[in-house]
């Protein structure tokens, strides 16, 4: 649960090359300005050094999923809360 009675919700599942996570919130969304840089760090695989609003531990799991050549996106952005997907490969595969 989150702080404010929202809730989280993880799914994974093994799509035979890559391990998927979906993480959803029932939350109020991300603010639009907030959901533009965080996009815009998920398609670039990076944060900019010093570059403030997307949060500690975003910025983590985006430096961690780009170690480990997998991927973060924004997936939705609504009032009722955002969902993200994060996909690493399984070792020995190569990411196409």
């Amino acid at each position: 649960h989150t702080p404010r009675g929202g809730q989280v919700r993880i799914d994974a599942h093994l799509d035979g090359t890559s391990m998927r996570w979906s993480v959803s919130d029932s939350g109020p969304g991300l603010a639009s300005d907030l959901a533009e840089r965080i996009a815009a760090a998920c398609s670039e695989g990076l944060v900019q050094p010093g570059t403030p609003g997307i949060g500690l531990g975003f910025a983590l799991i985006l430096a961690n999923a780009q170690a480990l050549s997998g991927r973060v996106q924004l997936i939705a952005n609504t009032p009722s809360g955002a969902q993200f997907a994060l996909s690493v490969p399984i070792a020995g595969t190569t990411r196409r």
